[in-house]
């Protein structure tokens, strides 16, 4: 009864335990790559808004029309965790910084979004990309973190060492925050619609 159990056992799970740990990580690599892109053609594909992954001119003018000082600061940490993100990632030479590029502008696609919502006052709509952003963001940052200790990567058929890249915490960190600033924004209106609800409701009776 083992050994049919051993051979019924998925090839997928084989082959992923005799895979050498760099190439498992090459596979993690390609996953993220292929849900980055994805990402990416659905919001290409959204019925509303869908021009701010392409036009920089749309977000642009959306960041104008922000005034809120909370939206403003979650900007900016996003921008910085982007300029320490993508500096430390090219200056090591890593083969998937194309992947961080892309993560970078999914992410801030989703949040620019976020704000036409808030902007147009769609709930649902604003609800919906609020989730997302934050949930990515933290996806991402947890990302950046795992990257930081030194490992073995394969560079021109050979095994070397990576050196440490501590200041991707930063960029991890900064990022966390643009989340937490986004998420307190997120909340704050929304018990702020609530309460004004109840009182247009209290006035109404």
């Amino acid at each position: 009864m083992s050994e049919l159990g051993e051979d019924e056992k998925p090839r997928s799970a084989e082959a992923l335990e005799a895979l050498p740990e760099a190439e498992a990580d090459e596979n993690v690599v390609e996953i993220t790559e292929d849900l980055a892109d994805r990402a990416l053609a659905r919001l290409k594909s959204q019925a509303t808004l869908p021009e701010v992954a392409v036009d920089p001119r749309q977000v642009a003018a959306t960041l104008k029309r922000v005034q809120s000082r909370v939206l403003w600061t979650a900007t900016v940490l996003f921008t910085a965790s982007a300029a320490i993100g993508l500096f430390v990632i090219t200056g090591a030479g890593l083969k998937d910084w194309y992947m961080h590029v892309g993560m970078y502008i999914v992410i801030f696609s989703f949040f620019v979004i976020y704000l036409k919502a808030h902007l147009a006052k769609q709930r649902l709509v604003r609800h919906f990309y609020a989730a997302i952003t934050v949930g990515m963001q933290l996806f991402f940052a947890g990302i950046l973190h795992d990257l930081v200790a030194a490992r073995e990567v394969l560079e021109g058929g050979a095994t070397v060492t990576r050196t440490a890249l501590p200041w991707l915490d930063a960029a991890a960190a900064l990022m966390v925050l643009s989340a937490v600033a986004l998420t307190l924004h997120w909340i704050a209106l929304k018990g702020r619609n609530k309460r004004r609800n109840k009182v247009s409701l209290e006035e109404s009776t």
